[in-house]
């Protein structure tokens, strides 16, 4: 590739995002801002050893993942950008909040891992892919939904037993979620296995 035509290529990209986020509504969109500024924030609540926090970190990600949604929804303000940013936004807190909880000893570290990789190996496969096209792309199966929930569940009972580790129903809860999380896994692979060789079909 030609200086001018990478050049032409990281623009292109820019401007993509400009006219993205012009296009975004305000008020879901700083949900899901706020979700990715809370992945530091947890990092901040470990180093600190302050697991309460932590919690109430988790808890608040977990809902707002689900607010950007209904607020957009509620405001008739739903759109693609915004649907990109939860997309991103959901794939950044959760591989950041899995890697935390992993290297504190909090969680499974099969689970974790195998969760975590996913997510970010999803947002590498969608990012390559958006750039391929110069057009930014998102695939949301039923399956990736079910990923979604199952790790932020995951990761608030993690944190509601390093918090509350006297509450019996966060450790029964976490063995659950230690063995649902990996399946979901499995299940959202398959999809975009099936998306991938639909789409490939069509090509070759």
């Amino acid at each position: 590739m030609r200086a001018d035509e990478r050049d032409f290529s990281i623009a292109g990209t820019l401007e993509m995002i400009r006219k993205a986020q012009e296009s975004m509504p305000l008020l879901p969109g700083l949900i899901s801002w706020f979700r990715i500024f809370l992945a530091p924030m947890a990092a901040y609540a470990v180093f600190r050893g302050s697991y309460l926090l932590l919690f109430w970190i988790a808890v608040t990600a977990a809902v707002s993942d689900y607010a950007d949604g209904w607020v957009a929804r509620r405001m008739k303000q739903t759109s693609y950008p915004g649907k990109i940013l939860d997309f991103m936004a959901d794939k950044f807190y959760l591989s950041i909040m899995l890697v935390i909880l992993d290297r504190i000893h909090a969680i499974n570290s099969i689970s974790a891992m195998i969760t975590a990789w996913y997510h970010i190996g999803v947002l590498a496969a969608t990012a390559a892919l958006s750039w391929s096209v110069r057009l930014p792309v998102v695939v949301v199966p039923t399956s990736e939904k079910l990923v979604i929930v199952a790790s932020y569940s995951l990761i608030v009972v993690t944190c509601g037993v390093i918090a509350y580790p006297w509450k019996g129903v966060f450790v029964n809860l976490q063995g659950v979620l230690t063995l649902i999380a990996p399946v979901s896994v499995v299940l959202g692979v398959i999809a975009y296995f099936r998306i991938s060789r639909k789409v490939l079909s069509r090509f070759l």
